[in-house]
């Protein structure tokens, strides 16, 4: 059993929610998450008057909309992306270099 369901079942045993229903459910939270973190770091952005959202301010914004234990973990998350990208980072330089030869 999901835990969602497991969660529904134990506040009200009676109650049922289908997959499809379950589905836009989760759509919603993910819609309304991503407005507060986009809409926090926009005014982020803007209150140090930059036209552009980095990412530092996405991880701002999320540290600030999440509550403490959730908000500790975008340390990890940061982390995981940085090693992720930098890895990518080296094979995309090499990428474009070759290319850029290729080029000329």
């Amino acid at each position: 059993m999901a835990p969602k369901t497991s969660v529904l079942k134990y506040v009200r045993s009676d109650t049922r929610i289908s997959s499809k229903t379950m589905s836009i459910m989760k759509f919603f939270v993910i819609i309304i998450i991503f407005e507060r973190i986009a809409g926090k770091a926009s005014r982020l952005a803007y209150y140090n008057q930059r036209s552009i959202i980095t990412s530092r301010k996405i991880q701002i914004a999320v540290r600030l909309l999440l509550s403490g234990e959730l908000a500790k973990h975008v340390t990890e998350g940061t982390k995981a992306i940085t090693k992720y990208t930098s890895s990518k980072d080296i094979d995309l330089q090499s990428f474009i270099y070759s290319r850029e030869v290729i080029l000329t």
